[in-house]
């Protein structure tokens, strides 16, 4: 077993592959901060004691990288917040083992995006947000996400202690089943259905 015992922080844009073979848990935040990314491997991770944060972010304040796919194979549990954002090229983004997290934190899901999947996560101890980026086309129009149709998995939630926000995708067809919800924020069943492209409370 190959554990840190400390943060893993990388700030550089001029990283593009990220590869450790053997690590299974970190005891402290696992953070990233490059436009460049082609390669994100952590095939053994299972443990992240405090945040997962991965940001592709350029210099103009657009989305980067050159990554498409990102999985985490054996991610179970994440203490704090698990963030994905601005990877501008990605098409498909899995969890597949994730049990538990602090929150989730998808605020900018990239517009091509088509797969997103979270199938065994189970308990979200704070805010639940799946997000697309978009384009604003004009003060009253913008065109967010406009190929995921279905998200794969979330049917296991039954607890979010916070808000679960799901917004700006354009051909969303089908919600995940919440029939094992047993918790939304304060109170124990209390979702609220706005509109099956907006956002759920």
């Amino acid at each position: 077993t190959l554990s840190l015992h400390d943060a893993l922080p990388i700030c550089n844009n001029q990283v593009a592959y990220v590869q450790f073979d053997n690590l299974e848990t970190i005891d402290g935040n696992i953070i990233f901060r490059t436009s460049s990314l082609q390669s994100f491997e952590f095939p053994k991770l299972t443990t992240v004691v405090k945040d997962f944060d991965l940001q592709c972010l350029t210099s103009d304040g657009e989305p980067g990288g050159e990554i498409t796919s990102l999985r985490i194979p054996e991610l179970t549990k994440v203490n704090g917040r698990l963030g994905v954002n601005n990877l501008g090229k990605m098409i498909s983004l899995e969890f597949p083992k994730l049990q538990e997290v602090g929150s989730v934190d998808f605020a900018s899901i990239p517009i091509p995006l088509e797969t997103l999947s979270l199938p065994e996560l189970s308990v979200v101890n704070g805010d639940l947000n799946l997000v697309s980026s978009y384009i604003a086309s004009d003060a009253f129009t913008s065109t967010g996400n406009n190929k995921l149709q279905e998200i794969d998995g979330l049917s296991n939630l039954s607890i979010v202690k916070g808000t679960l926000t799901i917004s700006k995708f354009q051909v969303l067809k089908k919600l995940p089943d919440w029939s094992k919800l047993e918790q939304l924020g304060g109170d124990r069943k209390s979702t609220r259905l706005n509109s099956s492209h907006d956002q759920i409370t």
